[in-house]
């Protein structure tokens, strides 16, 4: 049976992407945390709807660079996405995100072990060349530069950009992004 309050909580998600991706990052988190509640009151804590919430939530803090706070909300959602859909793009998701986290708050070698699971579950699911793994790959190369191994971050972002310019052109920003950072390090 779908939840009865569903809806709003859907509605309250798509309004906080639409700010989310506006660079409204308050108001991004504002309709996020109604969705939370929502959400919470229709599934209980450990509900797939609640972990995408708090995954949304920790996205924001992602963009705003609060490593503390995106880590804090990511890892809730990997503790409920780990029991109900292991080994799903959710989990490799959360993975990412949570190695971006630990890339923001100066933990590189805690960064490569959440990128390599999230990298591990998507060669199972789609294979090495989904666009994803552009994701991951360059979260890699930030961690690999941050240990001050220039080769594998070198590595890893010729391979973001492979990707990226294979599935989104030469045009897209997170190829343009990759590319700058590629380009700083020849």
């Amino acid at each position: 049976p779908v939840p009865r309050l569903s809806h709003l909580s859907h509605y309250n998600q798509s309004l906080g992407h639409a700010h989310s991706e506006a660079g409204r990052f308050e108001k991004a988190l504002s309709f996020y945390h109604k969705a939370l509640v929502i959400r919470l009151e229709d599934e209980g804590p450990n509900g797939l709807g609640v972990a995408n919430c708090y995954n949304n939530i920790g996205e924001v803090h992602l963009k705003k660079r609060e490593g503390v706070k995106a880590l804090e909300y990511s890892l809730k959602s990997l503790a409920i996405v780990r029991v109900l859909v292991p080994d799903s793009e959710e989990f490799a998701l959360n993975c990412d995100n949570i190695g971006s986290a630990y890339n923001l708050t100066g933990e590189p070698d805690k960064a490569l072990e959440y990128f390599q699971k999230g990298r591990d579950v998507r060669l199972k699911q789609f294979g090495p060349d989904h666009i994803d793994f552009a994701t991951t790959y360059f979260g890699m190369a930030i961690a690999y530069g941050a240990k001050k191994n220039y080769i594998k971050e070198k590595e890893f972002l010729r391979k973001a950009y492979a990707i990226q310019l294979e599935q989104r052109g030469k045009d897209h920003p997170d190829t343009k992004r990759t590319k700058a950072k590629l380009d700083k390090i020849k």
